[in-house]
Order: C-alpha cells, then sequence, then structure tokens
C-alpha cells in the first residue's frame, strides 16, 4: 500500500505497510532504502486509512521532535528521548530504573533517523542506539497532561455534603478486595475522607485497617493509641470538651497525610465528630478576599507542640495555605489555632495585616454551614485527608474512647497511584 510523506514542499510516496512513517535513510519492506534527508524543519505526515483517527504528523526542529497524533500535539525534546530510552542497556525493567547516566547522553544530541510504527516512535542515534517510545506513553507524560489528576476534587460544606456520593465500605470486603481499596481511595481523593464500618472494636483492628492502606507513621504519640477523657496527655483531645476544627500535626514540618479515627466506647451523648473541607473554605477566602488569601499563602508562620514532661518540643515553619508547586492548585491547609503560639516571624509592618487575613478565614471556618457533624459508633473508622479536611468534636458526657494512628502522604497516594486511582 502506497503511504505518503509530506517533506517540506516536496511529496514522497514511500513503499511502506500502513502504520508507518519513514524518515532518515530507513529501508523499505523490500529492504531498498529510501533515504530521505531531514533539514532542521521537516515535516511528516501519515494518513491513516479506512479508520477515523486523525493523521500522524511529525515535525523536526533544531532541538526537538513535534508530534501530532489522534487530536493532540506534543514536543519531545532530543535530550529528554535519549534519556527516557526504555532498552535493555538503559532502562532495567525489573527494577523499573533507569540505567542511562547524564553524564552519557551528548547534550547536543539530535536522531539520525526516526519512524512512527504503529503505536510507536522508534529513533536512531547517531552512534547506532535504537529507541522505540510508545505514543500513548509520550503523550501521557507532556506536562499538559502528567499534572492533570484522574479523580478531579469535589468541595463541599455543610449543605452540600448530603448531596456526596460517599460509598462506604465494610471491613471484610476492605481488608480482602482490591476494588473496596480503589473505592476508599477515591473517596479520599475527591472527597478527602473515606469510611470503613464493621470494624472489630479494638485497638488491635485499628491498627490492621490502617495498615491495610500503608505503613503507620510513628508520631509523638507513638504509632497506634487510644485516648479519653481523662488529661494523660498535655492535649485538648484528652479532655471533654469540645474542640473546634483543626488539622493535625502542624507541628510537624513534614505533616501527617491521613488521621485516623476509630470509635472503640462511648456510653453517653455527644461527640460528635466535626468534618469541613479546608479548601473549600480557602476557595470562599480567595474569592471573598484575594488579598488575605494572598497574605496566608506567603506568610510563614511558626506551630508548637510542646510537652516537657515527655521531653517534647516539635517546632513547623510554614504557610497557612500551600500550593502545588506547578499547578498552583491548593495543597494543603495547616489550620490549628491551637497550635499556633507565639508570632515571632512576621514584621512589625505587616503584622496586622496577618491578623485581619487569619481572622477573615476564621470567620468562614467558623460559619456553621460550612461544618458536617458525624457521629461515630463503635466500629466505624474514618480516615481523613489531614492536609485538607479539618477535624474536631462536639462536647460529650460518659466514657468515650476512640483510637487512630496517622499515615503519611506519601503512603496513600502511593496506593491510589499503583491502583490507577490518581
Amino acid at each position: 500500500m502506497m503511504r505518503k510523506a509530506i517533506l517540506g514542499c516536496t511529496s514522497v510516496y514511500l513503499n511502506r505497510p500502513c502504520g508507518q512513517i519513514l524518515c532518515q535513510g530507513f529501508r523499505n519492506s523490500h529492504g531498498h532504502s529510501i533515504g530521505l534527508s531531514a533539514p532542521a524543519c521537516s515535516r511528516f505526515t501519515h494518513s491513516h486509512q479506512g479508520n477515523s483517527r486523525s493523521s500522524d504528523v511529525i515535525s523536526r526542529h533544531s532541538n526537538h521532535l513535534e508530534l501530532a497524533h489522534e487530536g493532540e500535539s506534543t514536543m519531545l525534546n532530543f535530550f529528554w528521548l535519549r534519556d527516557h530510552c526504555r532498552c535493555p542497556s538503559c532502562w532495567n525493567a525489573k527494577t523499573l530504573q533507569k540505567n542511562v547516566r547524564f553524564q552519557d547522553i551528548n547534550p547536543n544530541i539530535s536522531p539520525a533517523k526516526f519512524l512512527i510504527e504503529g503505536e510507536s516512535l522508534n529513533v536512531v542515534w547517531p552512534d547506532g542506539h535504537n529507541s522505540s517510545y510508545s505514543l500513548p506513553w509520550l503523550f501521557e507524560n507532556d506536562p499538559k497532561r502528567s499534572l492533570v489528576s484522574k479523580v478531579k476534587k469535589i468541595l463541599w460544606n455543610g449543605e452540600s455534603y448530603s448531596s456526596l456520593k460517599i460509598e462506604r465500605v465494610k471491613y471484610n470486603d476492605f481488608m480482602n478486595e482490591e476494588e473496596s481499596m480503589k473505592i476508599f481511595l477515591k473517596n479520599l481523593a475527591m472527597y478527602g475522607f473515606a469510611f470503613v464500618d464493621e470494624v472489630p472494636a479494638d485497638l488491635e483492628h485499628t491498627q490492621k485497617v490502617s495498615e491495610r492502606v500503608g505503613p503507620i507513621q510513628d508520631t509523638l504519640f507513638g504509632k497506634t493509641w487510644s485516648f479519653e477523657a481523662d488529661g494523660s496527655r498535655a492535649d485538648t483531645a484528652y479532655t471533654n470538651i469540645a474542640l473546634g476544627a483543626h488539622t493535625d500535626m502542624t507541628y510537624y514540618q513534614h505533616t501527617a497525610g491521613i488521621q485516623v479515627f476509630h470509635c472503640l466506647y462511648h456510653d453517653g451523648k455527644g461527640g460528635e465528630t466535626l468534618m469541613e473541607d479546608a479548601f473549600y473554605c480557602a476557595t470562599k477566602l480567595k474569592e471573598s478576599n484575594p488579598e488575605a488569601y494572598d497574605v496566608l499563602a506567603n506568610t510563614y508562620v511558626r506551630h508548637d507542640y510542646i510537652e516537657p514532661s515527655h521531653g517534647q518540643h516539635s517546632q513547623s515553619l510554614a504557610t497557612i495555605i500551600q500550593h502545588h508547586p506547578l499547578t498552583k492548585e491548593i495543597e494543603q491547609c495547616r489550620y490549628n489555632n491551637y497550635d499556633r503560639l507565639t508570632v515571632n516571624t512576621i514584621p512589625h509592618d505587616q503584622i496586622m495585616k496577618f491578623y485581619h487575613s487569619v481572622k477573615a478565614l476564621s470567620d468562614i471556618v467558623e460559619d456553621d454551614t460550612n461544618v458536617h457533624y458525624e457521629k461515630l459508633w463503635p466500629g466505624s473508622v474514618i480516615f481523613l485527608d489531614n492536609w485538607r479536611v479539618m477535624h474536631g468534636r462536639k462536647a460529650f458526657t460518659g466514657k468515650r474512647i476512640v483510637g487512630g494512628n496517622y499515615l503519611g502522604r506519601d503512603t496513600w497516594t502511593s496506593r491510589a497511584r499503583a491502583l490507577g486511582v490518581i
């Protein structure tokens, strides 16, 4: 079947099987050398017949190829292509790690030949080295696409919570089925929380259900713990009074990724768990008071946890609102008025601007319409994205015991990525 390649203003017919674009000296199916030369900027087109897929177009420029495929385009830097060769000598398929080093690649490298064949881009380099790249993989790793999450975050408040399509999973399913784990992780990524029900109400199973996601993060409270209103630690959680909305471990430079709560026992009233979407609150602040939002996104403050009897003084320095370095979307909110101790990092002429900004955010956080209360019964476990969802509780009576622990941010996102959720 005859295929047509367009080089500059010259049309050349290539005797190739369907699915190939031939450039710069590749041999045809009969073993004859085509011998096309490619100037600094050349354009080759392959029209697919018999299907609706758009033409493949590959253009060569001074330092990159520009590839159009199925209605999308991407630019492929020559050095980048050579660095990402997946041949056995450059890539360890068992460890999924690179063997090639930057020092091994000529910074001015340029392909000697390149060819689109089926769903692959094949490149021959000046030293004779051959590289092959999956076209879908090339487009998946274009910065325009690689930074887009597979799961869109859905922001919520107290009023919209009831409309969320939350699928709670049961303990036995969660512990044994991959599909339940995917549902759980999708909830975390989308809403910032997930539930597991019918968990045996003891600390051993608090640990088991958490370790199903990944290793537990060790903190100053230990790995897995329980707390009640006995005042055994210098923390407001060890009382029976109400707790306002906050995120945990703000005094750690690398805060916990997930907060786990497992109701073990309660013979009284109250104690409903407060849940609030900090990303929703921050977004509302940006809409109503962009200057305050910018202050909280750019002013570094300390958070401290001080417990002399246990030899503890943890401290962090960070902004209250943090953004992803590339997408600039909200990535984390550190909101904890209990642990925001001495303000000594802000110059005198900026201090009131900071206080006004914190108050503007606090007004939104403390608006009851933005809060949801969830009653945790013995056997119910909630996993909260501690970078996003604030928690607290109502005051309570009687004996109430809650087990819990923390999981690292990388722990749950790694699991979600491995299962194709994010």
